[in-house]
């Protein structure tokens, strides 16, 4: 959980964390998405590809919200 996996193809991505198929880090620089900036990526592991979700801080507090609903259940 404390080393950027080995498939990750993001060099410039400042790793934070991962585990296995999934891994999140910090843009190299805020990216503009809608009336707000996206900060972080999360990067999945798919068979045939890798899925890099680009999010801000609201994102990841409503990605929060839905696991901690799954998490409760």
């Amino acid at each position: 959980m404390n080393a950027k996996p080995e498939w990750c193809p993001h060099a410039d991505c400042g790793f934070l964390a991962g585990w296995q198929l999934i891994c999140g880090g910090r843009l190299p620089a805020p990216v503009q998405h809608e009336e707000d900036f996206n900060t972080h990526r999360i990067c999945f592991k798919l068979p045939m590809e890798i899925f890099d979700l680009q999010v801000n801080r609201s994102d990841c507090w409503l990605i929060g919200r839905v696991l901690d609903k799954l998490r409760e259940q």
